[in-house]
């Protein structure tokens, strides 16, 4: 999947999906009238979060696997992370390694947060779906994503997210 973003003055004002033509079943349609049709659901904090059924469509198209490190850099309570970990585990489940197993339970999947408290709500619901080991590292970062190029330790092979465009820090 292709995604090309048109940004003017530091915005996003449109956007073009190119979708597989594989015969892939995608469950959504791109165009010019997605963001708006979406109507994400906006939090009192300014935050949104974004519906289930088209994060698990983005999850279908870019197919992770095991071998995948997985990170969403602005991720809210965990949705794109938990859908990721759930489609490997149903697509590869039977394919995978007591080490592949590991990796993805402790971190082929994180994230980042900027707001503390949705970040420890992440980091517990990833917990509640036996991702992450309890008393063990944090797989949620709480920081701004934006502010600073990941180290090489943070590098991932997959980013699933929806990107906070109203930060200052993205302009």
């Amino acid at each position: 999947m292709l995604v090309e973003l048109r940004v003017s003055g530091g915005q996003v004002v449109g956007y073009r999906v190119a979708l597989p033509t594989d015969g892939s079943d995608l469950l959504w349609l791109c165009g010019s009238q997605l963001a708006r049709d979406l109507s994400l659901p906006k939090l009192r904090t300014g935050q949104y979060f974004t519906p289930r059924a088209l994060i698990e469509a983005m999850v279908r198209c870019v197919r992770p696997t095991a071998d995948d490190t997985v990170v969403d850099p602005a991720c809210g309570t965990g949705g794109f992370l938990l859908a990721a970990h759930e489609y490997i585990q149903r697509e590869h489940g039977d394919e995978l390694s007591t080490e592949d197993a590991r990796r993805l339970r402790s971190g082929g999947i994180s994230g980042i947060e900027l707001v503390h408290g949705t970040g420890r709500l992440a980091q517990m619901n990833l917990l509640l779906h036996g991702i992450g080991e309890p008393g063990g590292k944090a797989l949620i970062d709480v920081r701004d994503a934006l502010a600073r190029q990941p180290r090489g330790d943070e590098r991932a092979s997959l980013v699933l997210a929806n990107p906070p465009f109203g930060r200052k820090s993205a302009r």
